[in-house]
Parts: C-alpha cells; sequence; structure tokens
C-alpha cells in the first residue's frame, strides 16, 4: 500500500514553517483514523526502515484503530493474526529506541486487552514471556529482554487501570491479569535480583503499576519484593535510589494499603531501620536528594497511616510509631536554613499537622488525655529543637534572601508558625514556658534571631496560649521588663510590636501588662522604619484598651501627633492610615477642647499637604488618612458639621473645607472621566459617617453626575450600594437626595446602553438591577417621591426585558417583580404600572411563545402572576386584547392554546396549580412549534 501521501502529510505537520498547511495535514491525517483502509496503512508505517516519526504515528494510527474499530470493521480471526506481528514489533523497537520501545509497548497493551474481552488471546503473559525470554533475548540478550518485559507488564498494568470496557468484558480482563499474578511477582523477584540496575529500576516500576491496579496484588503478596528493595538500595546510584523511594511512596501511600494493616505494621521496621541507615550518613555528607528521598516515604507512611498508627496499642507497634515520628523529627530539625541549605523540613509540616490535630481529636474520644500525655515529651522536644530554630533567619554574615528564597521562606513559616499554634491548644502552659525561655535566651546570647522566632511564636500560637483559664507565663514579657532588653533590630521592633497587637485584648484584662506594652511602642514611634507596626500596635491597645488608656492618653497622643507632623508626608499611604486610626483612637479619649488642640496642632501641615499633593485620580487614595481624621473628629466635635460656619477658623471646618475642594478639583480635572468618577467615589465611600453629608453636597453631586457620559459607572453604583448599607433606613433628607439625584443619572446611562453597547457591560447593568431592588426594600420612600425617577426605572427594565438573551435577564425579571410587588400598596406606583403593564405583558406572551429560552420560563410566569395580582382589572383585558390578534404572538399559536392559557393563567395563581402550570407550558411549547395543537 502505498503511504506517501501520509509520509508528506507528516512531514507538513512536523516540519512545514506554515501554520495553515500544519491545520490542513493535521485535519487530514485525523480523518485517517475512522477509515478501514488505516489498518494496511498503519502496518506500512511501522516498517523498520522507516523514520522515527512515521513510526510513531503509525503506532497511535493502529492504536487508534484497536481501540475504536475492532468490533466494526476487523474479523476476531484477523485479530489473532496481528498479534505475533505485535510482539515482533516489540522485541526490535526494544533494541531500537526508548520512543518506539514505549509506543509498542502501549501499542502490544492496547491490543491484549482487546484481544482478551474478545476470547482471541488468553495467558497474554506467559505467552509474551515465553516469546521475549525465548526468541528475542538469545538475540539482545537477558537483560535487554527482561528491560522489555518488564516495561510492557507495566504498560499493560496502566493501560487496564484506564479501559473504558465494562461489565463483562472488563470481567474476562481482570480475570486474566488476577491469574497472571504470581507468574508476574516471580518476573519482578528475577529482575530485582538480576543484579542490572536498569533491569531493576523497571521491576521496581512494575511493582508499583500492578499493586495500584484494581486486579494487582495485595500488600501481603508483595511483603518480601519489599523488603527485597529496601535491600538492594544502592544510594550511589542517583536513579536506582529515586526508583526505590518511588516505588515506596507509591505503594505506602496508596489506598489498598489501608487493606493489609497487619503487614504494614510488620513492614515499619524495615522501614524505619532502611530511613536510619540512609538518613544521618546523607545529612552529614550534606545529600539532600537522598535525605530528601528518604524523608519522603517517612512522611507519605505518617500522612497516610496517622489514624492507623495511632489506633496501635501493642507495645510493638506503639514503639514502631514512636520510631517513625523520630524519623520526621530528625527530617523537621535537620541542620540547615530553609530554603537555602535544605528543603526536606518542609515537606514534613503537614505530617505533625495531621498528628497535632489526631491527638486533639482522636477517633476513640476517650483516649485523648492517653495520647496526649504519651506524646507530650515529643511535641516539646519538636517545638524546642526543631520548629523554633527552623523560624529563625539566616545568621549574621550571610548573603540575605533573594526575593523568591523570601517568599519561600515567608509560606514556610506560615506553616510552622500553625504547627506551633496547634501545639499551643494541646499545652498552653508547657508551650509558653518554652517560648519564653526561648525567648530570654536569645536575649542572654545577644541573638536578635532567636529573640524574633521567639515573638514570632508567641504571636501565632496567642490563641492556643491564653486558651485556659490559668495564669499564663506571658506575663514575664512585661513583668520582668523583657521588652525593655529586646535587642535593636527591626525585624524584633516588627516582631514585638505586632504581638503586643495580637495580645492586646489580653492586656486589657491584665492591667499590668499595658503600662510596658505602651512605653515600648511609644519609643518605636520615634523611628521611621518602625512606625507601620508601633501605629498597627497603637491602635490594638486603643480599641481593647480604651477604659485603661485615659491616664496615658495625652502623653500618647503628644507623641502620635509628633509622629503624625514629622512623617507623615514620607511613609506609605497604608501606613499614613494606620496612624491616623491609631491617633484617632486616642483623640476620643481626650476632652473636647483638647481634640481641638491637637488638631490644630498638624491642621497647616495637613491642608498644606491635601492642597499640594493631590490633583490626579492615581493620588486620590492620599486623601484617606484625613478623610478619616475630620471623620472621626466631625462625630466628636460639639458643633455638628452641617452647623459650622465656614468664615470661622475652627480645626474641623479647616479640614473639611481643605477635602471639599480637593475633591472637587479632583473631579473637573483633565484626566480620563472614569479614572475621576473612580477616584472621587473611593473618597466619599471613605467619608462615609458624620462628615459625609458636609463632603459630599449637592454642589459635589452636580459635578460628578456632569461627567456621566457613554463610559461604566461602576464606582457610583458601588457608593450608592454602600451608601445604603451604612445608613439604612436611617438616611437624611439630604442623603436621600443625594441617592435620588444619582439613581436618576445612572437610569438616564442604563437606558442609552440598551441602545449602544448593551453587550459590552452586563456586569454594570446587573449591578444597576441589584441597587434598584436595594432601593425597593431599605428606602422606598426615594421611588414614591420621585415619580420621574420611578418611571425612567421602569422604562429602563421594559429596555432590558427586550434583550432575553443577555446574562442579565434573571436580574432584571427580579427587579421588576419586587417593583410590582410594591405597587399593590403604593397608588403612584399603580399608576405607573398601568402605564408599562400593556408592554411587560406582551413581552412576556412573546417570551414564552419563543422570545425567551424555555428555562426561563416559570420566570415570565412569575412576573405575570405577580402583574396580575397588582392590577387584576387591566391584566386579563391585556392579555385577551393581544391573544386577539391574528398571528398572535406567532403563527404557530392555535386559538385553542390561546383560549386555555387566558382561562387559566389570568386567574389567581394559587387555585387550580395543575392546570394553570399545564395551559402554560402548553401555550408555550405549541408557539414554539414543540407540540401540534
Amino acid at each position: 500500500m502505498d503511504t506517501t501521501a501520509v509520509e508528506q502529510a507528516l512531514h507538513t505537520l512536523y516540519h512545514s514553517p506554515s501554520t495553515e498547511l500544519k491545520k490542513e495535514a493535521d485535519k487530514w491525517l485525523s480523518q485517517l483514523y475512522g477509515k478501514p483502509e488505516a489498518w494496511g496503512i498503519a502496518w506500512e508505517l511501522l516498517k523498520p526502515e522507516k523514520s522515527t516519526d512515521v513510526q510513531f504515528f503509525g503506532a497511535d494510527l493502529l492504536r487508534g484503530k484497536l481501540k475504536t474499530s475492532t468490533s466494526q470493521d476487523v474479523s476476531a480471526e484477523q485479530l489473532a493474526g496481528m498479534r505475533d506481528n505485535l510482539l515482533q514489533l516489540l522485541g526490535k523497537a526494544g533494541a531500537a529506541s526508548k520512543v518506539m520501545l514505549t509506543r509498542a509497548c502501549i501499542l502490544l497493551a492496547t491490543y491484549a486487552i482487546e484481544a482478551i474481552t474478545v476470547d482471541v488471546w488468553n495467558n497474554v503473559v506467559a505467552h509474551t514471556t515465553q516469546y521475549l525470554l525465548e526468541t528475542v533475548a538469545p538475540v539482545i540478550g537477558i537483560p535487554m529482554a527482561q528491560s522489555i518485559l518488564l516495561e510492557f507488564l507495566s504498560v499493560l498494568a496502566e493501560e487496564t487501570t484506564e479501559t473504558r470496557h465494562v461489565g463483562e468484558r472488563k470481567t474476562k480482563l481482570v480475570t486474566e491479569l488476577r491469574a497472571s499474578i504470581p507468574q508476574v511477582l516471580q518476573l519482578i523477584d528475577n529482575g530485582l535480583q538480576s543484579g542490572n540496575p536498569d533491569v531493576i529500576i523497571i521491576a521496581l516500576k512494575c511493582l508499583s503499576t500492578w499493586f495500584a491496579g484494581t486486579f494487582g496484588p495485595s500488600l501481603d503478596m508483595i511483603e518480601r519484593h519489599i523488603a527485597l528493595a529496601i535491600q538492594i538500595t544502592d544510594a550511589s546510584n542517583a536513579d536506582l535510589f529515586e526508583a526505590v523511594v518511588d516505588m515506596l511512596v507509591s505503594l505506602v501511600g496508596h489506598p489498598k494499603s489501608h487493606d493489609n494493616p497487619m503487614t504494614l505494621k510488620a513492614m515499619l521496621p524495615f522501614l524505619i531501620q532502611w530511613h536510619q541507615n540512609l538518613f544521618i550518613p546523607a545529612l552529614n555528607d550534606e545529600n539532600m536528594d537522598i535525605a530528601g528521598g528518604v524523608t519522603r516515604v517517612a512522611v507519605t507512611l505518617g500522612e497516610t497511616h496517622m489514624r492507623m498508627l495511632l489506633d496501635a496499642r501493642e507495645e510493638e507497634n506503639i514503639n514502631n510509631l514512636n520510631g517513625c515520628l523520630r524519623l520526621i523529627l530528625d527530617a523537621t530539625g535537620c541542620k540547615g536554613s530553609f530554603p537555602r541549605d535544605e528543603k526536606i523540613s518542609d515537606t514534613t509540616q503537614r505530617v505533625w499537622g495531621f498528628f497535632i490535630e489526631e491527638l486533639n481529636d482522636p477517633k476513640d474520644q476517650e483516649r485523648a488525655p492517653e495520647l496526649q500525655q504519651r506524646y507530650g515529651d515529643l511535641l516539646q522536644i519538636l517545638l524546642k529543637g526543631a520548629l523554633l530554630k527552623k523560624l529563625e533567619y539566616l545568621p549574621d554574615g550571610e548573603d540575605p534572601f533573594d526575593s523568591e528564597e523570601r517568599g519561600e521562606f515567608q509560606g514556610y513559616r506560615v506553616n510552622v508558625g500553625e504547627n506551633i499554634a496547634s501545639i499551643a491548644f494541646l499545652y498552653p502552659i508547657i508551650c509558653c514556658e518554652i517560648l519564653i525561655e526561648n525567648l530570654k535566651m536569645g536575649i542572654t546570647q545577644s541573638s536578635w534571631q532567636q529573640v524574633e522566632a521567639s515573638l514570632y511564636g508567641i504571636r501565632q500560637a496567642t490563641d492556643g496560649l491564653l486558651s485556659k483559664k490559668e495564669e499564663s507565663p506571658l506575663k514575664q514579657i512585661f513583668q520582668q521588663g523583657l521588652l525593655a532588653m529586646l535587642p535593636a533590630h527591626e525585624k524584633v521592633y516588627k516582631a514585638a510590636l505586632l504581638t503586643i497587637g495580637s495580645l492586646a485584648d489580653w492586656i486589657s484584662q491584665n492591667t499590668d501588662c499595658l503600662q510596658p506594652a505602651v512605653i515600648y511602642t511609644l519609643q518605636a514611634l520615634e523611628h521611621k522604619d518602625y512606625l507601620p507596626y508601633a501605629s498597627k500596635a497603637m491602635e490594638e491597645l486603643s480599641h481593647y484598651c480604651d477604659e485603661l488608656l485615659p491616664p496615658f492618653a495625652p502623653e500618647i497622643t503628644e507623641k502620635l501627633t509628633q509622629t503624625f507632623l514629622q512623617f507623615h508626608s514620607q511613609i506609605q499611604n497604608k501606613d499614613r492610615l494606620t496612624l491616623t486610626r491609631a491617633m484617632c483612637n486616642i483623640m476620643l479619649l481626650l476632652p473636647h477642647a483638647a481634640i481641638n488642640l491637637q488638631i490644630e496642632r498638624f491642621l497647616g501641615p495637613v491642608i498644606e499637604y491635601i492642597n499640594s499633593n493631590v490633583s490626579a485620580p492615581g493620588e486620590a487614595i492620599q486623601l484617606v488618612p484625613y478623610i478619616t481624621i475630620a471623620t472621626v473628629v466631625c462625630g466628636k466635635s460639639t458643633i455638628p458639621p452641617d452647623k459650622l460656619d465656614p468664615s470661622v477658623l475652627h480645626p474641623v471646618t479647616a479640614i473639611l473645607n481643605a477635602l471639599r475642594g480637593a475633591i472637587h478639583m479632583l473631579l473637573m480635572s483633565t484626566t480620563k472621566k472614569e479614572d475621576r468618577i473612580a477616584a472621587t467615589c473611593g473618597l466619599l465611600e471613605a467619608s462615609l459617617g458624620e462628615a459625609f453629608v458636609f463632603i459630599f453636597d449637592m454642589d459635589l453631586v452636580e459635578k460628578l453626575v456632569s461627567t456621566f457620559g457613554a463610559t461604566k459607572h461602576f464606582a457610583v453604583v458601588n457608593l450608592c450600594s454602600k451608601i445604603l448599607t451604612y445608613y439604612g433606613k436611617d438616611c437624611s433628607q439630604q442623603i436621600l437626595e443625594i441617592l435620588s439625584k444619582l439613581l436618576f443619572e445612572l437610569s438616564k446611562v442604563a437606558i442609552s446602553y440598551f441602545q449602544t453597547n448593551l453587550y459590552d457591560n452586563p456586569d454594570l447593568v446587573r449591578e444597576y438591577f441589584d441597587l434598584v431592588r436595594q432601593i425597593v426594600r431599605k428606602q422606598r420612600i426615594i421611588l414614591l417621591q420621585n415619580v420621574e425617577l420611578t418611571n425612567l426605572i421602569l422604562l429602563v427594565s421594559v429596555g432590558a426585558l427586550s434583550c432575553p438573551e443577555h446574562p442579565t435577564f434573571t436580574s432584571v425579571t427580579k427587579c421588576v417583580g419586587e417593583i410590582i410587588n410594591l405597587g399593590k400598596t403604593e397608588q403612584i406606583l399603580i399608576e405607573l404600572l398601568v402605564q408599562h403593564g400593556r408592554s411587560l405583558t406582551d413581552f412576556v406572551l412573546r417570551g414564552a411563545a419563543g422570545a425567551v429560552d424555555r428555562t426561563l420560563l416559570s420566570k415570565l410566569m412569575g412576573m405575570l402572576a405577580q402583574l396580575n395580582r397588582t392590577l387584576p382589572q387591566h391584566v386579563p383585558e391585556w392579555t385577551k386584547e393581544l391573544l386577539a390578534q391574528d398571528g398572535y404572538p406567532n403563527e404557530r399559536t392555535s386559538l385553542k392554546a390561546k383560549e386555555a392559557f387566558l382561562h387559566h393563567v389570568t386567574t389567581d395563581r394559587s387555585h387550580r396549580k395543575t392546570q394553570h402550570d399545564k395551559a402554560i407550558h402548553r401555550f408555550a411549547d405549541v408557539s414554539r412549534g414543540l407540540v401540534s395543537d
């Protein structure tokens, strides 16, 4: 058979520079798989004189035919005749290339699966073994023949696991392979004892794949093979060692390993001894590949079988578990810094998490105290000797972490911290004592790394450390002057200040700890680099200890004011905001006069900064801290912001005026409209509270809406939603007017969307209708007081319903339904619904007849039912008028379907629901041509 065209197409596919030609070649070649002549073409392409690319395609083509066409265009006799050819192909491929050996194995395995299920080939393993060892081995050698045989057996197991066959054919296949297990295990045994590393590696792979199959051997059947693999492990051969590790991980981690717990427990001493023989020497030689490999096995064992090991009550099994945990402990505490020197300890963190979780919540709850007592010493060693040490930063003198290492280390610390926190919940007092002891040792040895690690551990474990009502050793940090002795290092300051913040609630209940915490935090405020953490700590203290802080308030406020004046223009905005919140919290503890005095001190610098630094949307976020000041101070001021006389130099008035002026300038700048609107709305959201109505007056509303146009207005919709959420049903008349104006302008913009670029803004349309629903629920007075606005919203809704395929359709129907329901009690809405009701009824009828997807039929009918209950005198009449038209809603709609629809649908839906629903679906199906009437 001539295969020239196929080979030319393959050459084009693999080598042509033209993408179009490649696509055409690929399409043409794909069509071959469905043609009967593909059988002959495939065999021609597999001839040894063909190139590897051509043979590869031939093998894939033949495999495709075997998987899809054996029952269609090839007889059982023809199928049987392929066997010898495929066996010969396998023998030759093994001596040719690794690529073709793999393809030949897959091809023969596919053939074997199909042949077994139609009773064409039995005793597959025996027949293949006989051919390779008796016919092929004399030519290419026994080791090569063994490798080919074991590779084929591995692929056969994998392909069987993934087979599409079910029922009787699957049963035949599984029965055949199960009968072959003794012979396969003997072949694996021979491979493991061959002394040839390449053969051993493939034998190990074969063992894993056969065990993983549902038809494969159980763990007890391969115990000897596992012991043999452990015995022949050669750490000097990297490939062989990796193959042993992969095999052990595969077997120990497989769900089937749970089926033979006694066998697994019997294997533990061998695994533990294997680990001990390899791990420590590997660490001493700094061979992290070997150390990491054996750790993988121990970790997999722990993750997969922790509960089984903990359930053991026999002394021998308890000792085995202890041995396994000691192995993992050694790996956790291995020398070196993660991730620069080692990456082993990270793999053990999940095991400790599982272990501690099982101790806290064992299968047998009555055993919890016994288990926690038994393993308490081990976890203390873990905490003291491993976890705290691994938390430490690099020693002084070493190059700092690069960005990638730093990211890995931070994630690693989180994992370690979670395990420390879990230990703290089990043993709060002991854990706290260890952390304090480690902190003191770090102070004594002037090791900022050890001090920082201790503080980090305390912060991560705060909830656990304080879970008992006993007096906590944490008091030593504050009462023994440890804070004053901490090294002056940036990371120590950060850790200490974050720890103070995390303990703020506890400090509020332990009043003798407050003063040292305040003093340390105030000292840190003097340094720009520590300012973010000091501000956060002070914010937390001011929140939780507000009843205890008034005696300190003047001193704290003075320090905060000095810090603000010195650094506010030099630090990042998020840090400025944190500092501002802390300052506001403290100022609220002062008398009114003192507040005004402090405000006046930084009034000039603040206003100067506002006026000189904020002129573009990208800079708008810098106003947020000052809005925070204004909002808090307005709430505390004796004069309401809307009563302040702008002509009087009052600190509150001055700041509010500066902010309002800056926002006005921002909104009227020449930058992109969308950016201006988004920045302005963001600032207005930040001012929600006492200062909002002063900053966001109607003049600013007019300027904001004047920028509206053919642009997205997510920010405005979001602002309206936030206003409703913040004020709820307590909106003042001014806020109601603001909302009404914004909603009116948004509705005008929404109409233009439905006329122009609706499909560019589905999310915006959806959010608009969700906002209207919020208005209906929380501030319906807006709709009732503004008939023009409500009419506009109904026009927008009708426009949206005219696009039933639009993704916002569900939101629209829900919104319209809520407005209709509101109309039942509000006369003004009834009048508007009468104006739009006939259009809505027309839309429902046309939608039911096919204009709307049938899955939305229930939503349409629900809306019509709501309209009918609100306007019972109008809807039946409109429906009757519309249905009386010839060819309405389309030519397929029969008179009988119309009459049934009119009779049942325009009556109260609560009666005769079955007839009601039947009439709706009959009307829809007839109109859509799905049934005849």
